[in-house]
């Protein structure tokens, strides 16, 4: 069995994707975040036979997360594509904030996915 290959840009671009699509979820944050990620990647590589990102996942104590989450988290933040904010009237935890446009010609919605982020996927690149 091979290692799939990591798409930085495909996983930036996922995360922007999803947290654009739950701006208004009052429970949306870094849990659900990493959970989205990690079935968004486990769905298409059941249904297409592909991982949409190749993200490496590991074990956390709320559930599965991307290995490499922090270091790109830090990264997007720095380029302003997106910040952290605290949860709205007293939840605890991190909201995360879309601060650029996303490329939408790189976003595959499914018939559903208006009320399920788990079903988009990304166009492979050419």
């Amino acid at each position: 069995m091979t290692t799939p290959e990591f798409h930085e840009s495909k996983f930036k671009e996922l995360i922007l994707h999803i947290a654009s699509r739950c701006e208004y979820d009052p429970y949306f944050g870094a849990v659900k975040l990493n959970k989205t990620l990690f079935l968004s990647d486990m769905c298409a590589y059941l249904e297409l036979g592909n991982a949409i990102t190749g993200a490496e996942y590991i074990a956390l104590e709320h559930g599965p997360g991307p290995k490499l989450m922090m270091p790109i988290r830090a990264d997007m933040e720095q380029a302003r594509e997106m910040r952290r904010a605290l949860r709205d009237k007293g939840g605890t935890g991190t909201r995360y904030k879309v601060a650029s446009p996303i490329d939408r010609r790189r976003v595959v919605v499914g018939e559903d996915a208006s009320h399920d982020p788990r079903t988009v996927h990304l166009r492979h690149q050419r």
